[in-house]
């Protein structure tokens, strides 16, 4: 199985660690960033966590990682895209 990062999940999580750094230190940046690739361990080893959400399209599962939800696809039976990881309480209609 192969994970791919979209240009702008990988935007999503340069925002999210700039953040952290700046409200709560670069000490827990490098905690929160430990729990996203924890995360992105977990649906690589099995992609069935994810759940699906009337906001997004069908295609796409959420699965949550601290205040974050890393929304991604199954490609191919061999690939899984993370389309975004946004904050739990945003918006998503127009930002997928």
């Amino acid at each position: 199985m192969r994970l791919v990062i979209t240009r702008k999940a990988e935007l999503d999580l340069i925002g999210i660690l700039q953040y952290t750094i700046a409200a709560f230190g670069p000490v827990q940046a490098q905690k929160y960033s430990v729990l996203v690739d924890e995360g992105l361990s977990l649906i690589l080893k099995s992609p069935g966590p994810g759940h699906k959400r009337r906001d997004l399209p069908a295609n796409l599962l959420v699965f949550p990682v601290g205040q974050h939800l890393l929304i991604y696809r199954l490609d191919t039976i061999q690939r899984i895209v993370v389309v975004r990881v946004l904050h739990s309480r945003m918006d998503f209609s127009d930002r997928i």
